[in-house]
């Protein structure tokens, strides 16, 4: 059976990579998934000044997030943080399932011509 380790988001688009592979290393780093499950106080993460975000925000290395982008990002730790890896990756199995097709069909595609 193919396995997507956590923090792998190879199955999603290179922009969308960068940003949840950086935010993913942060929260791990700084030991906040704990903290992620809560709501952020006043008006959502972009705005956010709660405590448990200062390391987080700090641990971050994707340098081009907009205001959307950093409130996305986020949304999708917490809603690791709440439901789990394996959760997350059943609300992007269309996606999972194209990358593995993908993987198989470029496996297949290198193995052309080569005897054994």
């Amino acid at each position: 059976m193919n396995t997507i380790e956590p923090g792998d988001f190879s199955f999603l688009d290179v922009l969308e990579r960068e940003m949840l592979t950086d935010a993913y290393r942060a929260v791990t780093m700084t030991e906040s998934w704990e903290a992620m499950k809560q709501a952020p106080s006043g008006r959502g993460f972009m705005f956010s000044d709660d405590a448990y975000m200062k390391p987080i925000h700090a641990a971050l290395k994707y340098n081009d997030h907009s205001g959307f982008t950093y409130g996305w990002t986020m949304r999708n730790m917490q809603y690791i943080a709440q439901n789990g890896w394996g959760a997350y990756l059943e609300k992007y199995s269309e996606l999972v399932t194209k990358y593995y097709d993908r993987l198989a069909r470029i496996r297949a595609a290198s193995t052309v011509g080569v005897s054994a």
